[in-house]
């Protein structure tokens, strides 16, 4: 279980390490920009959202709202078997393309904190 500081702050050094200095100008300026916004949000859309029916059968916040990065990592690395790829579009900013590593290195940056 991780905290949702636990999984901003290791998206948040995916992003930086992984995603934003392969890009340049206005890809760059727009991505850094919303994720900076994002970030300012996240306590807000983690109330809105935790607690919708939707969210809540999926077992994976418990009452302390610690997340279980476990179950939702062990749910989502099996699509990226065999090297598929998951395009990843923000509108108007940018898009990228995820894999097998990208996802391991996230669940490492939330995990390891």
């Amino acid at each position: 279980m991780v905290t949702l500081d636990n999984v901003v702050n290791g998206v948040i050094k995916y992003m930086d390490t992984e995603i934003i200095p392969h890009l340049s100008g206005v890809k760059k300026i727009g991505l850094t920009t919303y994720v900076g916004l994002a970030v300012q949000n996240a306590n807000a859309m983690f109330e809105q959202y935790s607690k919708h029916p939707a969210i809540d059968i999926l077992n994976v916040i418990d009452d302390e709202n610690n997340i279980d990065i476990d179950k939702i990592y062990r749910s989502i690395a099996p699509m990226f078997a065999d090297g598929h790829k998951e395009l990843i579009k923000i509108p108007l900013i940018t898009e990228f393309k995820i894999d097998k590593n990208d996802i391991e290195m996230m669940y490492k940056y939330i995990t390891e904190g």
